[in-house]
């Protein structure tokens, strides 16, 4: 998403598609998401790590005083992993919600501009075929991933693939959208990033 995002927002500047903005907002908060996902992961995977270090030790020194400590004390990487998930989640979902809320709001309003004072594609060519492998690309990746979460029960890889397919399906939208630019209608760029900021409002709106 990290590489998709970048390579998207120089073509979609370059080629000055209002569509292909709108669709990198999408793929910019799933990397938010992924980023938070990854990251409960890693916390959840040292916490299985310690209970597993501290089976094998009590195996060892069984009625030790170390055994004796709070549990607290012994399972720091436990205490982590749940003030994480009781304080920063909850935090970050309200911040991700009000993110979705302000962008989609800033992008009705230059959508809006753009719309009484016109806007032209350029470069049409280069950005269907970008878009069209950008959204190969995340397709492929975003189908593996939804099927190793589903196959393996990964909750926290869910967030990221259903993130990955949206980003999959923005893309091609964008493309469809400069087909028909290329086909003589000039407003189907304006009116696809229309349509993705009033789904950015309503994405934000299940959030909140």
């Amino acid at each position: 998403m990290l590489l998709v995002g970048v390579a998207g927002f120089i073509v979609s500047r370059i080629s000055n598609t209002s569509a292909g903005l709108l669709s990198l907002r999408f793929i910019g908060l799933g990397l938010l998401v992924s980023a938070v996902s990854w990251f409960q992961s890693r916390l959840e995977d040292r916490e299985k790590l310690e209970k597993q270090e501290l089976d094998e030790l009590a195996k060892g020194h069984a009625g030790t005083a170390m055994f004796e400590s709070r549990e607290s004390e012994l399972f720091p990487a436990q205490r982590a992993r749940e003030q994480f998930e009781r304080f920063f989640v909850p935090s970050f979902t309200v911040i991700l919600g009000i993110l979705q809320l302000a962008s989609a709001y800033a992008c009705s309003r230059g959508l809006t501009k753009l719309a009484l004072g016109g806007s032209e594609v350029r470069t049409p060519g280069l950005a269907l075929a970008l878009f069209g492998l950008f959204g190969l690309i995340l397709f492929l990746v975003g189908k593996f991933s939804a099927t190793i979460a589903r196959l393996e029960d990964h909750r926290l890889l869910r967030p990221g693939s259903s993130y990955l397919l949206l980003g999959a399906y923005l893309c091609a939208a964008v493309a469809i959208a400069i087909v028909f630019v290329e086909a003589g209608f000039p407003r189907a760029d304006l009116i696809v990033a229309s349509s993705s900021a009033a789904c950015l409002a309503w994405w934000a709106s299940r959030l909140s």
